[in-house]
């Protein structure tokens, strides 16, 4: 049988995480994080620095560590994650580059440098994703880790992914959370546990992370800025200032957060050749970091948790454990708003989350490399699964008469699963409306029109397929149409999954 490797890559909007498992031919599993250095448990920052004439780049922490300097002859890059399900090009130095090629020169120095770290080639793994990330996204991803020469064998959304790698640590309960909140979003699913059987009651997620909060912190320091400035300088707005020295300020109230979070302690900034204003010093006050990040906790984080349990069918005194990740999750508001909606003792993190004034003493999670590689640890054990995943629930097409025709069944279907179908008008219309919905017809994942002559014995043929990347990929064939017309093509995301954790290696 020889030694079998799985590995899973979780390419966040901050940080980058590798997770590797192998088993030997007695079944031993082994498992480790597959880090920048070799000798730390962090995660490759997600930033690159590109020379100012395209030819050349650096990634990682020297880019984190040397931005200031490496500003002057390079365009640093941030969160190009958020670029992916953007179809036009990127303009860098004058010069046009697309997304998928933009992340692929990042997993290529990824893959590099693990190689000459650990002396292992990764040709293949699976890759999380954020909950909100549709199906073009979820394709340019895996296009970009494929020119990176990194075969994508599965994907998993990074909330579910998180559950997998820390479910052996939080005990045995039915019904269980997972609130993901990084660098660009917040993921949650919520799931039923029976025994090895893992079911999807809901995801949910909103383009909001650690990101935002960092361009609100500067948006505030920049007005401060200007408040303080002498007459004689030539004041503007945020958003006028060149994007390098707004760089530098959004990398300064990063760096901020993070201090401030792990101390909650007052953050001393020096920010230096800061356009016309020069150097600036200034005092963020842990008061005034808490004025900033509670209304967004309130406003966007508290309700999207809302609708994660509306979708679910559940309420906050239904869940039985909470798992926190994502490291956006050490903010204390976060913290203690989560606490608020379930109360302390349900709530599990890493011990890495654990913070001063909100300590869950009892309830940490030990998972290699903590909260930072927690998605990537359990897309690394999803490969391990010898059924993968299956469709939690039916998916079918909304009929005239309000039932559902079934196209794929729920615990039973899963990736590579396909259907073809004929339909038929009911009436002399020049258009057929599809709507595709759950099997019970009560959530509804798409709805698309599709052109017809209006005859009523035209055939309609339905091609359905469950794709590696979660998602189905629909085609409605009319041959009556123009060859420009004859075709529609979707692909539906938002679907629920199961997994069935007992055939895994």
């Amino acid at each position: 049988m020889g030694t079998k490797q799985f590995i899973g890559i979780d390419f966040g909007t901050t940080n980058t995480a590798v997770f590797e498992y192998t088993t030997d031919e007695s079944g031993i599993t082994n498992q480790r994080i597959l880090s920048e250095t070799g000798t730390s448990n962090t995660a490759f920052p997600s930033i690159m620095a590109i020379t100012n004439d395209n030819s050349r780049g650096l990634i990682g922490s020297k880019v984190k560590n040397e931005k200031e300097r490496l500003s002057e002859t390079h365009t640093i890059i941030k969160s190009f994650k958020s670029y992916l399900n953007e179809e036009a090009p990127i303009t860098i130095n004058g010069a046009p580059i697309s997304p998928v090629k933009l992340v692929s020169y990042y997993l290529q120095a990824v893959k590099k440098q693990i190689s000459k770290v650990y002396n292992i080639d990764i040709s293949e793994a699976s890759f999380s994703y954020p909950v909100d990330f549709g199906a073009t996204a979820r394709r340019q991803l895996a296009a970009a880790a494929e020119d990176a020469g990194i075969n994508v064998t599965s994907m998993i959304s990074e909330s579910t992914a998180a559950y997998l790698a820390c479910r052996d640590s939080i005990g045995v309960y039915q019904n269980v959370m997972v609130i993901d909140w990084g660098g660009g979003t917040l993921d949650m699913s919520i799931f039923k546990i029976d025994n090895n059987k893992v079911f999807e009651k809901s995801i949910y997620g909103i383009k909001f992370g650690g990101d935002d909060i960092d361009v609100l912190l500067a948006e505030r320091m920049h007005a401060y800025i200007n408040r303080n400035a002498a007459d004689s300088i030539k004041k503007c707005s945020f958003e006028d200032m060149p994007q390098n020295d707004k760089g530098k300020l959004i990398s300064l109230c990063e760096e901020a957060k993070i201090e401030i979070s792990n101390s909650q302690e007052d953050y001393i900034a020096t920010l230096k050749s800061y356009g016309d204003y020069g150097t600036r010093n200034f005092v963020i006050s842990v008061d005034e970091f808490e004025e900033i990040v509670s209304p967004v906790i309130r406003t966007k984080v508290v309700p999207a948790i809302a609708e994660a349990l509306k979708r679910a069918g559940m309420t906050p005194s239904s869940i039985d454990a909470v798992i926190i990740a994502g490291g956006s999750s050490k903010l204390s508001s976060f913290m203690n708003a989560v606490m608020n909606i379930f109360g302390q003792d349900k709530i599990f993190c890493p011990v890495d989350l654990a913070l001063s004034k909100s300590t869950i003493e009892r309830n940490r999670i030990n998972t290699r490399g903590g909260v930072q590689f927690v998605s990537a640890k359990g897309a690394a054990f999803s490969l391990t699964l010898g059924d993968g995943f299956k469709l939690n629930e039916g998916v079918g097409i909304l009929m005239s008469d309000d039932s559902v025709y079934p196209l794929f069944k729920g615990q039973q279907d899963g990736e590579g699963a396909s259907v073809e179908l004929t339909f038929s008008l009911v009436e002399d219309t020049q258009d057929a409306h599809f709507i595709i919905t759950n099997e019970s017809g009560t959530h509804v994942y798409d709805k698309f029109i599709v052109p017809t002559k209006g005859f009523l014995r035209e055939n309609l043929k339905v091609n359905a397929t469950i794709t590696k990347y979660q998602t189905i990929l629909l085609n409605v064939n009319n041959q009556m149409m123009s060859d420009k017309l004859k075709d529609t093509s979707r692909e539906i995301t938002g679907m629920t999954m199961y997994y069935d954790l007992s055939n895994s290696e």
